[in-house]
This record gives structure tokens, sequence and C-alpha cells, in this order.
């Protein structure tokens, strides 16, 4: 897998920093994780790679025309990425372009009040002992009713009744609902969809722990502490769906003979009060619950005389 680093002066992206953005937040650009884009071919668009490089602007620097890897990252595009109506990328440090931190933001917006309040002339200034005494005032409500009744009050309500909304949308109908309210492209909504997918296993994936044998025997069950005292954890080979690949090579791999549909297969393990305990990476649904098991590092936590 080739590795991109944004050629960009003094933009520090790169491709590999793309399984940790929680820790570069230049990384992500409206909620999605930057992208990488390779400069036009010489032989295929050479106009448009001088365009490039006239933008860039880096002194001595002349790339080989055979490498692949020289690319710019999204921050340096007015949509994100290169396009028919801005295929040139514009944004860069020569014309004050910054992609500090929201920290960065927020104290150049205070700067101007900042400098307000040092600008505040002396004959501005009261002190509390040369205010002028006001005497105390108490105000009253007058005796005036403020509430009127209807004379004849009614029970006769008209509501309003509307097309009853069905319940029973699919998940593909939802998506394009979403879609075409908010003018966003499939594109964009899935690059969202998967960022935030990654930060939620980086965030979440540490709460699953292997507990020790004391604190499984603490609370366990009694219908467990009477039959099965011994059991330390129950595990199951999960499948779920997922879309059928295009390549004929991913659709045979995924393809699940138990289930009749292309899965994706992963080893759960759960302790006897029905904690989550142990949840292995993501295997394709060919793979057999044995194979799963041997090949997931589930059988290296595994004591001996434990269920």
């Amino acid at each position: 897998m080739v590795n991109f680093h944004c050629i960009a002066e003094g933009c520090s992206n790169d491709s590999r920093k793309k399984h940790n953005a929680v820790k570069y937040p230049n990384m992500i650009l409206n909620g999605c994780i930057v992208d990488f884009h390779v400069l036009p071919s010489v032989t295929k668009n050479p106009k448009l790679r001088k365009l490039w490089l006239s933008q860039i602007r880096r002194e001595g620097f002349n790339p080989d025309p055979n490498c692949h890897w020289h690319a710019l990252c999204s921050r340096h595009f007015i949509e994100g990425r290169p396009t028919k109506e801005n295929a040139v990328p514009t944004l860069f440090a020569y014309n004050n372009y910054k992609t500090g931190t929201p920290r960065d933001t927020k104290n150049s917006t205070l700067r101007p009040i900042e400098q307000l309040i040092l600008t505040i002339q002396p004959a501005n200034i009261v002190t509390v002992s040369q205010l002028p005494k006001v005497p105390r005032q108490k105000k009253y409500i007058p005796d005036i009713p403020v509430i009127s009744y209807i004379e004849k009050p009614s029970l006769d309500h008209t509501y309003c009744t509307g097309t009853e909304v069905s319940e029973d949308v699919s998940i593909e109908e939802k998506c394009v609902i979403l879609i075409e309210n908010s003018n966003t492209l499939e594109s964009t909504i899935s690059r969202v969809f998967t960022t935030w997918i990654s930060l939620m296993a980086q965030c979440l994936g540490p709460l699953i722990k292997w507990p020790s044998k004391e604190k499984i025997k603490k609370h366990m069950p009694l219908s467990f502490r009477r039959k099965y005292p011994n059991t330390r954890v129950i595990i199951d080979a999960t499948e779920f769906y997922v879309q059928r690949p295009r390549n004929p090579t991913a659709q045979s791999k995924t393809w699940s003979n138990y289930k009749s549909k292309n899965t994706f297969k992963t080893l759960v393990g759960i302790t006897p009060n029905g904690a989550f305990s142990f949840i292995s990476d993501l295997w394709t649904g060919n793979i057999s619950d044995r194979s799963i098991t041997e090949r997931s590092g589930f059988i290296d936590l595994i004591e001996k005389g434990i269920m």
C-alpha cells in the first residue's frame, strides 16, 4: 500500500496518520478524514500538472514524472477535492491560509475585543462612590383583572389531521431521504460515517476487557453458580450481512454457506452475567467457527479448568 505525504510546504498531513486521527486534528476536515490527491499525470494532463506545481511554489521541487505518490491533501482545495469548477489547489501557507486548531480561531476572534478593552479612556471610568444615590421605590400591581374568560366555554375542539406517516421505512430509504433533504453527496455521507465509526472504535475498544476469575465468580448469576460454577465465558461466532462486493474474489470470500448471503464474521465472548469480555477482529464470512476461534487469539486467554 502506497503511503502519501502532503507535498505542500508547511503541511504535515500523512496517510499513515489516518488510523489515529484523534491525535492529529489537521487530519480531519469538515467531519471527515482528509483524502490525498495525486499530482496530474505528465502524459494525460500536463497543463493541469504545471498549474498545480505553480500553485505549490516549492523552490527546487521537481517531482519525478514516473512517481505516483506525490500528492496534496484535501485542505488545499476549496471544495476539499479537485472538481471541474476548482481543479487547481489554492489554499497554501503563502496566501495566509492556515490549518490551525479551533483554539487558534477562538483566540484570533477575541483579539479585537482585547484591544478595545485596553483602549478605554480614563474619563469613562467612574468609581462607586461617585455614582448618585437613587431612593428605593416600590411598585405595586394595580387591582385590575388581567385574565378574561369566555362567557360560554365550549368542550368542542377541532384537531388537525394529516396524512398518516408510515413507520415501515428501510435503512436504505432513510439514507436517500437524508441525502435529498440535506443536499449532500452520497460519498460525503459515506466518508463521515466511516470516519466516526473508526473514531468510535478507538474510544470504545478499550472498554472490552477480559475480567479476572475472581470478578467472574463475584458477579456470577445463581443459575450458573449451581450448574456451571467454572464457566468463564460463553462464545458465539456472530455474522452480519454486508453489501455484495463487485469483485468476484471478494464475493467468494464473504459468502457464508450458513446464512446463504455475503457476511462478515466475528467471535464474541460474553461473561455469565451478560457483559462483553471478548470481541475478535472481523473475518470474511467463509471462515469456519473453529478456524476463527483458533486464529483470533481467544484460546490464549483461556486458563486450565475453565469452561
